[in-house]
């Protein structure tokens, strides 16, 4: 009848070419590396699920039938999923590899990028994302060719697991300080130049990033900046987006990172976590000299304390002083 049920309906079909005439919802994933699928076509009563397209990179074609009132394209490029009076948002669920030009900016109302929305754009170097709140994971994971993201109006939010996988060529990137980051969302991204600052942070979120000369974070999590071999000096600390986490984990988090020198912490945190975890946090950190600990009342961390107990004589305490 032309309703689908499931999600990733015909996931892995890599040699199916034409659509099906879908009524209703396509569901997450359905097409999910369906890379020789040639068009993608939208009737007027289609909804789209998250990633409904993930990895089609093989499209020539789209068309999205004009009575569809959530769902346009722009370009014969570009699919956009309209929430505005329901939601108040709008989603970016799809960009056409083979036409994806050099030069992007998203419809100043999208407030999201759906998943894989520009996997394989490899000929992608430069997109200003206006006002977008959250980039969904591996939004551009692989997009080779990518130098610059910019945001018009930066008002925090969310970038996604393997958002930026190995963008190898990523050079410049808005204020990540109003964001979190997601585990791999930067991932072997080792042209990320200069400074950077973030909220939240997941597992190997940057690791790799060869570039970065400096860091300042709220928390750390496992392998956050492990390999990059340039860091020299990591802020943690800093007041951060949302409550405190009660989980707080950094095994190798600096793994290797050779030339880094200096760690300083701010704070200190009022309550115990469920479990600090730290092995390894400095493995292979040839060049460290110390890390401070600034408090406001001389309260030792929690964070700092179990540094010590692993790499006796390397922290110093400092009362702060405003």
């Amino acid at each position: 009848d032309g309703v689908l049920n499931m999600v990733g309906t015909f996931y892995g079909c890599k040699n199916l070419k034409e659509m099906p005439v879908i009524k209703g919802c396509i569901p997450e994933k359905t097409f999910w590396d369906c890379e020789s699928l040639k068009e993608i076509k939208i009737g007027p009563d289609v909804f789209l699920g998250p990633a409904a397209f993930m990895k089609t990179t093989g499209v020539e074609k789209i068309s999205v039938d004009s009575a569809n009132p959530h769902v346009f394209e722009k370009d014969g490029i570009f699919i956009y999923q309209d929430f505005l009076d329901d939601f108040g948002e709008m989603h970016l669920s799809y960009a056409m590899p083979s036409k994806c030009p050099q030069s992007v900016s998203v419809d100043e109302r999208t407030t999201h990028i759906t998943s894989c929305a520009f996997y394989g754009c490899n000929n992608l170097k430069e997109i200003d994302l206006m006002n977008i709140k959250e980039i969904n994971g591996s939004a551009f994971e692989s997009c080779e060719s990518l130098e610059k993201v910019t945001l018009k109006e930066n008002s925090g939010g969310g970038i996604g697991e393997r958002a930026f996988y190995e963008c190898k060529n990523l050079k410049q990137m808005f204020d990540l300080s109003k964001f979190g980051v997601g585990n791999y969302a930067f991932y072997k991204c080792s042209s990320l130049e200069g400074e950077i600052t973030v909220g939240m942070i997941g597992k190997y979120a940057f690791y790799g990033c060869t570039s970065i000369t400096k860091a300042t974070v709220a928390y750390l999590d496992d392998y956050a900046f492990a390999e990059c071999t340039n860091l020299k000096e990591c802020q943690l600390g800093f007041a951060p987006p949302g409550p405190e986490r009660e989980y707080f984990s950094a095994n190798y988090a600096f793994q290797n990172c050779t030339s880094l020198e200096r760690v300083v912490y701010y704070g200190y945190y009022s309550r115990p976590f469920i479990c600090l975890e730290f092995k390894g946090i400095f493995e292979g950190c040839t060049s460290i000299k110390e890390v401070i600990n600034y408090t406001e009342y001389g309260d030792k961390s929690w964070v700092c304390e179990k540094i010590a107990k692993e790499y006796p004589g390397l922290v110093k305490y400092v009362v702060y002083e405003e």
